[in-house]
């Protein structure tokens, strides 16, 4: 692991170490500058904590100012590794074909790649895989890949599962493809977006709940949302940058968007 995230929210707090414990005790720490009444999402190299050892770190300790006074709440604390994937993707798209659904992909560069798993969703959480297509395992020159599915009177979603020689594994982007003739029911924009979206429904209105999924299949926010002519705004500033399926339900019938955060 190389990085260390989380989310804070202050109205108070002027600044906020992050300390890291060795043994002994040894301790470093890294200062930030919340955002007042407002969640922030952090994101610290490991590489600042260049005095303890970072193989057998036991304890955070976690430091506001003004200390003893300051209130603080803290959400997503994780450890996780943003090293280059070994497959570098230079382009993806999904499209209906007829009775079929064309997938194109190429890669710029590829390192002890086995291939990639062609996997399709119903609903952006349960994944089956449909087709596996061999990989270069080492190149620096872009080569071009395709797969052809069965189109389904349905929308559905794509995704690569890109798969090492050593078994590791790593996701590509989500793409949708809809039914023949279907406009999508329920739109969201902007995407990708920094924070806030707005979830356009023109043809439903109600109270409908929202659920965002990681694309592991966790459940990291959901709540209610007022459809109806005018837009309505997610505010989604708590996650971090990443792709996420966005499900919306209102009378027994589910819509699902896929939703880039920046």
């Amino acid at each position: 692991m190389n990085k260390l995230h989380f989310d804070i929210w202050s109205p108070d707090c002027t600044s906020f170490e992050v300390f890291l414990i060795n043994p002994g005790p040894v301790e470093q720490a890294v200062a930030i500058t919340p955002i007042l009444s407002a969640w922030r999402g952090v994101d610290i190299d490991l590489a600042s904590y260049n005095t303890i050892n970072k193989s057998n770190i036991i304890q955070f300790k976690l430091v506001g100012t003004p200390f003893g006074s300051s209130t603080v709440y803290l959400d997503n604390i994780y450890f996780y590794n943003d090293a280059p994937l070994p497959v570098k993707f230079a382009g993806f798209t999904a499209r209906r074909q007829g009775q079929q659904v064309l997938l194109n992909w190429s890669t710029a560069t590829e390192q002890n790649n086995k291939g990639f798993g062609v996997e399709r969703s119903s609903d952006g959480r349960s994944w089956q895989q449909v087709g596996f297509v061999a990989g270069a395992g080492n190149s620096n020159t872009k080569r071009q890949y395709s797969h052809t599915d069965a189109a389904t009177d349905a929308t559905v979603y794509y995704r690569l599962k890109q798969v090492d020689l050593d078994g590791k594994t790593a996701y590509s982007q989500v793409l949708t493809v809809r039914a023949a003739g279907v406009r999508a029911a329920v739109q969201v924009y902007p995407n990708p977006a920094r924070g806030q979206v707005y979830v356009q429904a023109e043809q439903l209105a109600g109270t409908a709940r929202y659920e965002v999924v990681q694309m592991g299949g966790q459940t990291v926010a959901q709540g209610t949302v007022q459809l109806g002519a005018q837009p309505a705004k997610l505010d989604l500033s708590r996650l971090a940058p990443g792709q996420y399926m966005l499900r919306i339900s209102l009378d027994g019938t589910s819509y699902t968007d896929r939703v880039v955060l920046q």
